[in-house]
């Protein structure tokens, strides 16, 4: 009892150490958070419904939300796809569901990224988008009497907009509003509509059928750049002046100056309907004013740092780094005792030592050339941006530029010409995958204020306020270049500054030519995860090719050492290897079946297109099944190498046939139905050869060797099938995977022929008929409710994922990759696993436990579909397989029916229905998806779970079980 206690124990700790691990790996990003928080680069901030504040800081990459207390709760971190990428706005509800305006890209990331602009909401720690604009821009996000609202840019000018609870827009209200906009905001109190415009305008309009007032300036040039209008009052930033202005409708033609900082520019402006609260921030922080009943705006309270109540979490994350530190060092303790019956197992001392070194190089080659590629990548960047920035100069309309000056200059007739002079360039650059921006700056009374830029994001003149203004002022004072990296409260980026000079030698402009970084780090996660998976799966598809050929070694050297004593039939051919290379030549056309016949069909049967994706799988495992029946019988009067012979020719004729007609869909019709009858022909061949073991423990180990070859050559045929298909295509596939079977040839020319024992004979008295035999409750019971349900859930991994793949951007490649990631890692651990669980359960529980377990997988996959869990789906699925078709092997073939009818006859039985599971498994999912994703799937993962139980009530044998 002590030893299993402390067994126990160690599983426990060994659980809790890998939990430590991810949670601190989950949370990395706050190991670095002390107990105070300082802003970055906040962009805006705003108040919610409950009067908490939410700042969107780092580069519009992060959201702070700030309690009532002033204290920093939360911080929601962005920047990628998987929540939000650039926040622009923020808007509370009263459930405590945040909505995020975003903006992101979409489009290819190479070549034609475009900006666009959504809404997602936020609760229970989940994203989910709700709306998405486009191209269309969004302003002023609110939260409004249970409602959310907001402005979109029309055709017209704007739209405002109520967003329903199921994502449907609805339009509320036109407004024509014709001049190009920096910010608008809506009063849903009072109906009035404030616009900042790119001239240096402010415009309100009282109602819909209002005419336009446009702010009295009084001479001035003013250059509005935020605008927000919240009960009846209107305020603007204004950044020639560094000032927050206001005025309300009872005057709309004047305006009154509220609040002013030197040199303050102001991006955002925000208010709230019920404190009367105005936000305004800037790069560093964010104001807080409160707006009298006449609107005048109180003293601000300015925040740069606040107390951060996440810091108890910080130190909580050090203490599980150290626990986690602490219980690796424990189990170090083990360390020496495995290398020491490592040393003493020849076997398992070499395949260590060939996984160790396969990963070792892979790792080095990867970390290799990741590294030149990351330095060769930077260096590449920056002078390929200095190379287009030259390019540009030479394009540019120097007396164009030399006219505009101010903010009555946008859109003026030297500005379009000086647009279009840059266009073919920047065209072109485009073509070759360059996703640049480019900006111009000029020095106007000393100070840096922009011309224009290539996304209209900035105003003719409008002060720049950004973080290498210094490097700007070089640029243009010295004639310097500069690449610089730099973070403001827009973004990250990279960028190369060069001075723009006139024909007379004089500097009259700064050209910066850039890059977003966040872009850039998407583009290079995504190259970095190729190179790593695809070198991991090349070092992987050879590690397991060396690893079976040590198998086969092993096999040999044993049957040579025992070849006096043993009279195992098992041992006569190796068995594992036989299904490894089968199943590698069939699987490596599994990653892009489906799709290829999407693809190609062109409706030659006369039916519908979903059918015809899945009618090659299905007439290859229906054939499987025709001729497993055929062969079952033959296997108990035919010698065993015409059988393997039959079968090996036949799937070679298949491999070929779809090497030659791939890309016609009957070929590869007829291809597959000549794959699935060689495939059943070895395969039930195989399993009566492992069903004749001398011993339980012989059989079960034989039944285990054929279902580890069926997984490693199923995964070795994916990982195969994603390294050769970008090269090759489907043609390569088919003929490398017929190139695979030729060993097959020697392994069975230089076999031991099995013929029909005499033993079998001396056992004919004790046979049943057929009859007998199929109809008994626990034969006919195991082939309805475990069986053929089980076998047909494995089309969730053939058939499901590959077409939900397909949906969601995911190509051919990438899920040979998943297949073989998957299957690598419980490849070489299903045997062992089927043996404890046997041994612990025994075989009747421990099908059920296969069942139920694949039940509960579809389910979860039902209740929480999405990308990442439909590939945890597979991944559980190739656990559950790893152990469950021995323990249904094995299960079968200990039946006392089974023993009576004959060991390949009955599996002859076993894998018709085998297949018939396998081969109604693409027409049963699909017809379960027009039910919808996740109704069908989880009603397949009810009708699992409620088979099992009928079986188990079924066998009677429930309380004696669990006894």
């Amino acid at each position: 009892m002590k030893e299993i206690f402390k067994k126990y124990i160690d599983i426990c700790l060994f659980i809790l150490m890998l939990l430590f691990a991810a949670i601190v790996v989950i949370n990395k990003e706050s190991l670095n958070l002390g107990s105070t928080y300082g802003f970055i680069s906040v962009n805006a901030a705003f108040i919610g419904y409950s009067g908490k504040i939410y700042c969107i800081d780092e580069g519009r990459e992060a959201v702070c939300i700030i309690d009532t207390d002033d204290s920093v709760s939360r911080i929601l971190r962005g920047g990628s796809s998987k929540g939000f990428f650039y926040a622009e706005g923020i808007a509370e509800g009263s459930d405590d569901t945040l909505y995020i305006l975003d903006e992101s890209y979409f489009g290819d990331l190479v070549s034609d990224a475009v900006i666009g602009h959504r809404i997602i909401s936020f609760k229970n720690n989940k994203y989910t988008v709700l709306y998405d604009s486009g191209i269309q821009r969004i302003y002023d996000l609110q939260y409004y009497e249970d409602s959310l609202h907001f402005l979109r840019e029309e055709e017209y000018g704007l739209g405002l907009y109520e967003l329903k609870d199921d994502g449907e827009a609805v339009l509320r209200k036109r407004i024509y509003a014709g001049d190009v906009l920096n910010d608008a905001s809506y009063d849903l109190t009072t109906g009035l509509v404030a616009i900042a415009t790119k001239r240096g305008a402010v415009r309100i309009q009282k109602s819909a059928f209002s005419t336009w007032f446009t702010l009295n300036s009084e001479g001035r040039h003013i250059m509005p750049r935020a605008v927000t209008a919240r009960n009846g009052y209107v305020y603007f930033s204004e950044l020639y002046s560094g000032s927050i202005c206001g005025f309300s409708d009872s005057n709309v033609e004047m305006y009154y100056e509220l609040f002013r900082a030197k040199g303050l520019k102001i991006n955002r402006l925000n208010g709230d309907y019920n404190s009367g609260t105005i936000l305004a921030s800037d790069l560093n922080s964010f104001y807080t004013f409160t707006a009298d009943a006449e609107g005048k705006l109180s003293e601000p309270v300015y925040r740069t740092s606040l107390t951060y109540k996440g810091f108890p979490i910080t130190v909580a994350l050090w203490v599980l780094l150290v626990l986690t530190f602490l219980l690796f060092l424990y189990f170090m303790r083990f360390l020496p005792k495995f290398v020491f019956n490592l040393i003493n197992n020849e076997s398992a001392l070499r395949m260590v030592a060939v996984i160790v070194a396969v990963i070792t190089v892979s790792g080095f080659i990867s970390s290799s050339l990741l590294s030149d590629e990351r330095i060769k990548e930077d260096e590449r960047d920056v002078t390929e941006m200095k190379l287009f920035s030259d390019v540009m100069l030479d394009y540019l309309d120097q007396s164009s530029l030399s006219k505009i000056e101010w903010e009555y200059d946008y859109l003026g007739s030297a500005y379009m010409k000086f647009r279009d002079s840059l266009d073919i360039p920047f065209t072109e650059a485009e073509k070759l995958g360059k996703n640049y921006f480019y900006t111009f700056y000029r020095l106007n009374d000393g100070t840096t204020r922009y011309l224009l830029n290539y996304a209209d994001t900035v105003m003719c003149g409008e002060p720049c306020g950004k973080t290498d203004d210094r490097y700007v002022r070089d640029c243009f004072y010295n004639g310097n270049s500069y690449a610089v990296k730099s973070r403001d409260s827009e973004g990250t980026w990279l960028m190369v500054l060069q001075p723009v000079i006139d024909d007379k030698g004089k500097t009259v402009a700064v050209m910066e030519v850039g890059t977003d970084l966040n872009f850039r780090e998407q583009e290079r996660s995504r190259k970095t995860w190729d190179t790593i998976v695809n070198v991991f799966c090349s070092s992987a598809v050879m590690m397991m090719l060396i690893i079976e050929a040590l198998f086969l070694i092993t096999f040999y050297e044993k049957k040579i050492k025992g070849k006096e004593k043993s009279t195992d039939v098992t041992h006569s051919i190796p068995l594992r290897t036989v299904m490894t290379l089968t199943y590698l030549a069939s699987a490596m056309q599994d990653p892009f079946i489906t799709m290829l016949a999407a693809r190609i069909y062109q409706g030659e049967l006369l039916i519908p297109r979903e059918m015809a994706t899945g009618l090659p799988l299905t007439i290859q495992f229906l054939m499987m099944a025709l001729l497993s029946a055929l062969t079952g019988h033959l296997s108990e009067k035919t010698d065993s190498k015409k059988l393997l012979y039959a079968g090996l020719f036949t799937n070679i004729a298949g491999l070929v046939i779809c090497t030659v007609f791939c890309e016609k869909y009957l070929g590869i019709l007829c291809g597959n139905m000549l794959i699935g009858a060689g495939v059943g022909i070895l395969l039930v061949t195989s399993n009566a050869i492992a069903a004749k073991g001398e011993t339980m423990e012989s059989t079960a180990e034989a039944f285990a060797g054929v279902m580890a070859g069926i997984l490693s050559g199923f995964t070795m045929g994916a990982g195969l099938s994603a390294l050769i298909y970008p090269v090759g295509g489907s043609r390569m596939s088919y003929l490398v995977a017929a190139c695979f079977m030729v060993p097959v040839f020697f392994l069975i020319r230089y076999s031991d022929n099995i013929a029909p024992g005499k033993q079998e004979a001396e056992e004919e008295k004790e046979k049943i008929s057929f009859y007998k035999f199929f109809f008994n409750p626990r034969v006919l019971g195991f082939f309805v409710f475990i069986l053929i349900p089980f076998m047909t859930s494995i089309s969730y991994r053939e058939y499901f994922f590959p077409l939900y793949a397909m949906m969601h951007g995911v190509d051919e490649v990438r899920v040979g990759q998943i297949f073989l990631l998957c299957g690598l890692m419980v490849i070489y651990v299903g045997p062992h696993i089927s043996s404890a669980i046997i041994k612990r359960f025994g075989t009747f529980w421990s099908v059920v436990i296969a069942s139920v377990t694949m039940g509960l997988n579809l389910i979860v996959v039902a209740l929480r579909p999405s990308m990442f869990m439909v590939v945890l789906g597979v991944v559980i699925l190739s656990v559950v397989i790893s152990f469950a078709y021995t323990c249904q092997y094995t299960y079968f073939e200990s039946l006392p029916d089974s023993l009576m009818y004959g060991d390949g006859k009955a599996m002859g039985v076993y894998s018709v229905f085998e297949n018939m599971g396998q081969t109604i498994g693409p027409v049963v999912y699909g017809a379960l998806l027009l039910l919808g994703e996740r109704k069908g799937i989880g009603i397949f993962g009810v009708l699992m779970l409620v088979f099992c139980l009928l079986y188990v009530l079924a066998m009677g044998r429930g309380r004696r079980f669990f006894k």
